[in-house]
């Protein structure tokens, strides 16, 4: 017979809940609206009797801090329970939980119960967690285990097993998974090339559209964009189309660029350096860069000759890479004359660095400065390290910390840190720890990088400008040593040395 619990009097519930877990939860619902601390302890009581839905409602107050301490572990760790008892909720906050852990891990990041305490970069604890998510049918799961196993990190390279989590993936239904289109864009990549799974030119056609199909911009669009471009022109799965083709390779791109030359410049780069949308490729780079150097582009001659004297992407010919370089300088100099004002940064940097011209560092100033009035942040900079350093002008730290502001007012991280350093020496500027500090936080807005995070760390630990905080100066500085920064990783040991941790 069913008992109904609405019609139970509190006095005869609190004698039956004594031994029954099913009254400990129906205690426990009662009091969740007066007093969650009381809710807490009878669900706890439940739970631990192996109430699935008492182990889920636990989890719940511990994940929102409602009577009792919010903890996240500990969350987790009821939901897992409730979880391996079929309950469906549970599942999907564990899923969830194991998903976020699985991010932390493979970017290093903040671990979510403790909000200064940073975990190291580990991409087989990654992968674990994601392969957990992924169990409990979690696609944020799916999607970044499929991505660990394509790559081959924290796990053994398996590109079927990849291509089978992204198909997974690509057909979620769930609206708070944002990466259904990347998964369908990686698989479709999948089937370009034959990793995993049978090369088919015409599978791969159709999960690039299946990307392509959605309205929102996602990563995923861009790469899909340039893998069509290449079908278009090449006919692979479909049949030879220029025009399509060229209207894919502009939209590959975040910035679609002005002319044909900037449009082939910028597909070079992107396969020069690779990034999610397309594989590093130094001979393709170098198509790109030719058909681009046929159009007279400076930075692509330029590139074009750094293949050359590498010999990366092509035959290796150093006497080539000189008459490219000649000639970009003489694209340039036109360019630059002609009031172009990268081209008057770039060029100034050629004569910094005696790439393709001799060096002369009076005639690179004179260049950078001209960039650098026309409002070029990057040419502000480095104008402003000119003037710091004494190279082509004299040295004039006043000049230095004008031309500074000016790049950090436009956002640019190497002008904000340089501008912090200043007002952290005492260089051009009265010293002022304060306003250091908050140039250098800056940096940390903007991305940042190992200088910035340094000098972040720094200021935790001396209390410069900030109140003196170890556990934050231990967390910017293992970012820090993550992005390179071999003294970060010396002050983490020695700070984690003295305190014994």
């Amino acid at each position: 017979m069913m008992t109904d619990w609405k019609t139970i009097s509190d006095e005869a519930l609190f004698s039956l809940a004594e031994q029954d877990p099913e009254a400990q939860y129906q205690l426990a619902k009662r009091c969740s609206l007066k007093d969650r601390a009381e809710a807490a302890k009878w669900y706890r009581k439940a739970a631990d009797q192996g109430h699935a839905e008492a182990q889920y409602q636990l989890g719940r107050l511990y994940s929102v801090g409602w009577g009792v301490n919010q903890d996240e572990d500990q969350a987790a760790l009821w939901y897992e329970k409730a979880a391996r008892q079929g309950h469906a909720g549970a599942s999907t906050a564990f899923a969830a939980y194991c998903a976020r852990q699985g991010a932390a891990y493979e970017r290093g990041d903040l671990h979510c119960n403790t909000p200064v305490q940073a975990v190291q970069r580990d991409t087989a604890k990654a992968a674990e967690w994601y392969r957990k998510a992924a169990s409990f049918g979690n696609d944020q799961g799916r999607y970044s285990l499929a991505r660990l196993l394509e790559a081959g990190e924290g796990v053994q390279q398996d590109h079927g097993q990849a291509a089978a989590l992204y198909r997974m993936a690509a057909a979620s239904q769930d609206r708070q998974f944002h990466d259904s289109i990347d998964a369908a864009y990686r698989l479709g990549r999948l089937y370009f090339y034959g990793r995993g799974v049978e090369q088919d030119y015409a599978q791969a056609v159709t999960w690039f559209q299946k990307a392509l199909a959605y309205d929102s911009w996602s990563k995923g669009n861009c790469g899909s964009h340039y893998y069509m471009g290449l079908c278009y022109e090449h006919g692979l799965g479909v049949e030879k189309d220029h025009a399509k083709a060229q209207e894919h390779y502009q939209r590959s791109l975040p910035y679609p660029p002005n002319s044909k030359a900037a449009l082939y410049f910028a597909l070079g780069n992107a396969c020069f350096w690779g990034d999610d949308d397309r594989e590093q490729d130094r001979a393709q780079a170098a198509k790109w860069y030719r058909r681009a150097a046929n159009l007279c582009h400076p930075g692509a001659l330029e590139m074009l000759g750094r293949l050359y004297e590498a010999g990366a992407g092509v035959e290796k010919d150093p006497a080539q890479a000189e008459r490219l370089y000649s000639q970009a300088s003489a694209q340039r100099l036109k360019a630059a004359e002609q009031g172009d004002v990268g081209a008057q940064l770039q060029l100034g940097l050629q004569y910094l660095h005696g790439e393709g011209v001799q060096r002369d560092a009076v005639q690179a100033a004179v260049w950078i400065q001209k960039a650098a009035e026309a409002g070029h942040p990057k040419a502000q900079f480095m104008l402003g390290n000119l003037y710091y350093f004494g190279r082509g002008t004299e040295k004039d730290y006043n000049q230095a910390v004008l031309w500074y502001r000016k790049a950090a007012d436009q956002g640019d991280i190497q002008g904000i840190y340089h501008l912090g350093l200043c007002y952290y020496n005492g260089t051009g500027v009265d010293q002022d720890y304060g306003q250091a500090f908050a140039y250098f936080l800056k940096t940390a807005d903007y991305g940042g990088d190992a200088d910035g995070h340094f000098a972040l760390a720094q200021c935790y630990e001396t209390g410069h400008g900030v109140q003196q905080d170890l556990s934050k100066a231990r967390y910017w500085y293992r970012k820090a040593a993550a992005e390179g920064s071999k003294e970060a990783g010396k002050r983490l040991e020695a700070l984690q040395q003295a305190e014994g941790k």
